[in-house]
């Protein structure tokens, strides 16, 4: 009898480097990066990398939005799989998709907002995410990727996805800070504010990790560290200390994801 965990949140991991673990053929995604029974559960915000196939999903009204999913091999028995499953009431959106083999996102269900390597219904966005270094699991967005802005703040009526503005598509959401806003001084401490347009707990309860900053215009940085990234249990507010040289009246783009593990 399969288990059937109902009305939980599966969100902020990691998985990756996995292959098959599914030796009987019993084709219900049991190689996926996550496989979820049960009903009324929710997946977001995770990234999934390296394996079989990303998120098999068994149950009903599942919610799986904001995931990234990446560098899948396919499904060996039991299933076609690369990408994302569903059924009739799964809910997928905002879920970036690259270098997948095999089925990208399943037949079944309400889809919209997502990045996939090729046209297909629910991908509204196809191409390359252009993550800053998919090999290396670093899946934040560079600042060309088409999946800025082009996802939905709307998942289901009572769940909104978490975003400063326009809500980009996969795990990592980008924010701009210009010149002017950082300073030209070092020892600078950004205050990042989301729009309080997050569903409660959506965010996490109390570290975001993997803020990059990268230069989008202006003559470069003169140095750049980064250090005490925290968000405030309960707030939409996330603060991060960033010791930054500016030159040439640079424009710069930080980056963080709310993605924890190993």
């Amino acid at each position: 009898i399969a288990p059937t965990p109902a009305r939980n949140i599966y969100r902020f991991n990691r998985v990756h480097d996995f292959g098959s673990f599914n030796p009987g053929g019993a084709g219900d995604g049991r190689e996926s990066g996550f496989v979820i029974y049960g009903d009324g559960n929710i997946v977001h915000d995770n990234e999934v990398y390296r394996g079989t196939s990303g998120i098999a999903v068994a149950g009903t009204n599942t919610l799986v939005f904001n995931n990234t999913v990446d560098n899948m091999s396919g499904m060996t028995t039991g299933g076609s799989l690369g990408g994302i499953s569903s059924n009739s009431s799964t809910t997928i959106k905002n879920n970036a998709l690259a270098r997948i083999t095999g089925d990208v996102l399943g037949s079944g269900g309400t889809k919209s907002n997502n990045l996939c390597p090729s046209a297909g219904t629910g991908g509204s966005v196809t191409g390359d995410p252009l993550f800053v270094n998919a090999d290396g699991g670093n899946f934040a967005l560079t600042a060309s990727s088409p999946a800025i802005g082009a996802g939905t703040a709307s998942i289901i009526s009572g769940v909104t996805a978490c975003s400063n503005g326009a809500v980009d598509i996969g795990a990592h959401q980008t924010v701009k800070v210009s010149q002017a806003e950082v300073g030209t001084i070092n020892s600078t401490t950004v205050v990042i504010n989301f729009q309080n347009n997050c569903t409660p707990g959506i965010l996490p309860a109390s570290v975001i990790t993997g803020l990059t900053i990268q230069e989008d215009t202006g003559g470069g940085f003169a140095s750049k560290t980064i250090s005490g990234v925290t968000s405030t249990a309960g707030s939409n507010q996330v603060r991060a200390v960033v010791t930054v040289g500016f030159t040439g009246g640079s424009t710069a783009r930080f980056s963080y994801s709310t993605s924890t593990g190993n």
